[in-house]
């Protein structure tokens, strides 16, 4: 991910919640926690070889992507699943994996200092 670029931005979520601000933020916690969870579903998956799991969680964590307007990691998590559930081998699918596993934690911590302003 370029360092210069944000690595969201909210336009969408605000579209979504008609510009109500509490509901941008009952959306915004949602998101984290849904990051969170599919992240420990998905380091799970990679350490048990279990690419079904994979290709869930990363479809699951597509549209937060989209919605959020971060194009890079909506493809990296596109590319996940679907190379998934066409069997690729684990090995094969964690350098991608090490990609989100890197940045979501980044963009948590960026979503709760929105979630907190």
């Amino acid at each position: 991910m370029d360092a210069s670029k944000k690595i969201f931005d909210l336009e969408r979520v605000k579209a979504i919640a008609l510009g109500d601000e509490g509901f941008v933020k009952v959306l915004l916690g949602a998101y984290i926690e849904g990051l969170n969870e599919s992240l420990k579903k998905m380091e799970i998956a990679i350490t048990d070889g279990d690419p079904k799991i994979l290709a869930t969680e990363a479809h699951k964590l597509k549209p937060t992507f989209g919605t959020l307007n971060n194009t890079e990691m909506e493809k990296v998590a596109f590319e996940i699943e679907v190379k998934a559930k066409n069997g690729e081998s684990i090995d094969v699918l964690k350098p991608k994996f090490e990609e989100l596993k890197n940045f979501i934690p980044v963009l948590v911590e960026h979503l709760e200092e929105e979630l907190n302003d």
